[in-house]
């Protein structure tokens, strides 16, 4: 009896023994089958390929249809990632060796979903704001598909103009690109320099994100749940260090993960605008350096005429595009012989010159011409362009601002206003054409003026010929 008991038991631990190895075996070849598969996926993503099988037929059609960049990083197909922002997002500054957030995310994206990263990164330094972004965007190639945007702004905005800002942005990136799924983060600087407005442009940002249907990454949230003190992720002028610049990446990596498990496809239909006069921002004229006629070493002219035949028209806030170089920056804007207003921005960065794009006023109501003046030749060689958009009461749009009165150049005779109402001798097209880095200079100081001294609202008609948006 007790033999016999004994023959059972080992038997039964023989059977065990047994199942184990067979369970072990089959585990073993399923996650080899699942690497593979994998592997392969993978790979013809790399070459542009997809599965012939192992995906249900609707995915399928939706992938091949109204695809989501959350939909796209599931099936392992190429992205490519707009990247619109300030100093953070271009991560100037780092050491030798440091890798940037926005690399760290292309290659962690791409070891997770196996799908091929492609990262457009239009950041521009410190100091640069949403109406940098909003020109970078609207300068940018229209016939290159995005499949996201990640904007990383909100450090260098008044509060007070940031929201309007924002939305025109958002607005100008839904428009401009179907099907480009909108990622905004709220810098860390909402955590490591209070002082400044970063908690209000923080709570507009989330509030306009969840309007226009987008993901909102807290990078200050990254930091506080970390359990560590801030300091440990930062470097100079609050700049994150090489582990901050890792945590940046896991966060937005971390907020993209739920999204892309429970992919959706893109959501194509219009959004109502949360503030009316964000439509102005819907206007948008580049007019490059090359189109004015240099009429000194320090002043450019252009003459209503020959904005008209590059389709400006409907439009009154003034932007413009240029170089800072070391010390002293000067730029005024004259409309019909008036001043508008102008720009005085002290530079001491690292390199020669640097490149901003800035509001200078609004109502440009033109009938004769636009004069753009700077305090130095050195600076008017560094200048790129002007900026059109739609009319933007100042009180709206820019608070009180003093900046350098420089002496007027000549006014236009009468017989030269009517002006040569041709393109740039060169056919460059004012939206298409965009500015190239000139060298470094030095300015004089003047007097100085504010621009509430000129703040009339004017609706703007440039002229009346056709509306030529980008």
């Amino acid at each position: 009896m007790k033999r016999a008991v004994l023959l059972t038991v080992l038997l039964l631990i023989l059977l065990a023994a047994g199942l184990s190895v067979y369970v072990g075996r089959v585990t073993a070849e399923r996650d080899a089958w699942n690497k593979s598969v994998q592997n392969g996926k993978r790979a013809m993503a790399a070459e542009g390929k997809k599965p012939e099988s192992g995906e249900s037929e609707a995915v399928k059609t939706v992938s091949e249809g109204k695809a989501s960049f959350y939909q796209k990083l599931h099936d392992s197909e190429k992205v490519r990632i707009l990247i619109l922002g300030d100093h953070f997002a271009e991560s100037s500054g780092l050491p030798d060796g440091v890798e940037s957030w926005t690399a760290i995310l292309q290659k962690e994206l791409s070891e997770r979903y196996g799908s091929e990263v492609e990262i457009v990164n239009l950041a521009l330094p410190e100091g640069n704001d949403a109406y940098s972004a909003y020109v970078q965007l609207e300068n940018a190639p229209k016939d290159e598909s995005m499949d996201a945007a990640i904007l990383c702004l909100g450090s260098y905005d008044e509060s007070f103009s940031f929201r309007l800002r924002y939305e025109g942005l958002l607005r100008t990136l839904r428009l401009k690109y179907e099907k480009c799924s909108l990622i905004s983060l709220i810098e860390s600087v909402a955590l490591t320099d209070p002082g400044r407005n970063a908690d209000e442009t923080a709570s507009y940002i989330r509030e306009l994100t969840e309007h226009y249907q987008g993901l909102t990454v807290n990078e200050a949230e990254a930091y506080a749940m970390s359990g560590e003190d801030y300091s440990r992720f930062t470097g100079e002028n609050h700049i994150p260090n090489a582990e901050g610049q890792k945590l940046w990446a896991k966060w937005i990596l971390d907020g993209i993960a739920p999204l892309v498990s429970s992919y959706q496809g893109y959501d194509s239909a219009e959004i109502e605008r949360k503030d009316p006069d964000a439509a102005a921002y819907d206007h948008y004229f580049y007019v490059p350096s090359s189109a004015f006629s240099r009429i000194d070493d320090h002043s450019f002219r252009i003459s209503a005429a020959e904005l008209q035949a590059l389709s400006v028209s409907d439009a009154s806030l003034l932007g413009i595009d240029w170089q800072w170089v070391q010390g002293q920056n000067d730029v005024n804007a004259l409309i019909d012989g008036q001043l508008l207003g102008g720009r005085t921005e002290n530079y001491s960065g690292d390199q020669d010159s640097e490149r901003h794009i800035q509001i200078i006023g609004d109502g440009a109501n033109i009938s004769s011409d636009l004069t753009m003046t700077f305090a130095s030749e050195q600076q008017a060689d560094q200048f790129k362009g002007v900026i059109f958009s739609g009319s933007i009461p100042l009180t709206r749009e820019t608070k009180e601002r003093e900046f350098t009165v420089l002496p007027a150049p000549a006014p236009m005779e009468s017989e030269t206003a009517a002006g040569d109402a041709s393109a740039p001798s060169d056919g460059t097209s004012a939206s298409e054409s965009l500015p190239q880095e000139v060298p470094e200079t030095q300015a004089p100081e003047s007097g100085v003026m504010s621009e509430s001294d000129n703040t009339d609202e004017v609706i703007l008609g440039i002229g009346d010929g056709p509306v030529g948006e980008s």
